[in-house]
């Protein structure tokens, strides 16, 4: 079931989701050397908004998110753009067989619906180059109110357990900081802030 099937085609309308993603963006830029050789990786893209800003920045991007509904938003894009140097999976990450090819793998607010964290951790090293990088957004953890009511696999997270999970995983964790307060209408009606932190991480 594709839980983003009623809401792939207004995605990109939300002004308060197109204000994080600027500001990730933003951060992405400052804290990574990216040039036209540089592969990366869209975790969670969604349609595809993080990677299209990149992609005339770097040599080749490539789309993972595992709902069709919004990997046939990203395609129209592509498509409509004539894009070339993308390339696109729609499922799990470990359905992208490739290794050691990525120079920076990128996500943004996909994690806290990951199941198996460590399982996509280890994804990610084998898929980047040694000493290639992974940059992630999402929400510090929380009490359940961003997503009430839909439940999903974690509610948002603490960033020392996850940098700790990252360090297990075989990476060296350069930076986490707060990068922006996303303000969300919940479930009750009440508009509440909700502080989203950047991960860092580099492959040893």
């Amino acid at each position: 079931m594709d839980q983003f099937a009623d809401k792939a085609a207004e995605w990109d309308k939300n002004p308060v989701r197109a204000a994080m993603i600027e500001r990730f963006v933003g951060e992405i830029i400052d804290s990574v050397q990216l040039d036209k050789t540089s592969n990366i990786l869209d975790f969670g893209c969604g349609t595809g908004v993080i990677g299209l800003h990149l992609l005339p920045k770097v040599a080749r991007t490539t789309f993972v998110d595992s709902s069709p509904a919004m990997m046939s938003v990203l395609s129209e894009k592509i498509a409509a753009g004539n894009l070339q140097n993308t390339q696109s999976v729609v499922g799990n990450i470990d359905q992208y067989e490739a290794e050691n090819c990525e120079d920076l793998v990128v996500s943004l607010m996909a994690m806290h619906h990951v199941e198996d964290i460590n399982a996509t951790l280890a994804s990610f090293h084998k898929l980047l180059k040694t000493g290639g990088q992974v940059f992630i957004g999402d929400s510090v953890a929380e009490d359940g109110s961003f997503h009430h009511p839909e439940v999903v696999p974690h509610n948002g997270f603490d960033t020392k357990w996850l940098s700790d999970q990252f360090m297990e995983a075989g990476f060296k964790v350069e930076n986490v900081k707060i990068f922006h307060t996303m303000v969300r209408k919940i479930s009750t009606g009440e508009e509440r802030p909700y502080p989203l932190f950047a991960l860092l991480a580099r492959k040893n």
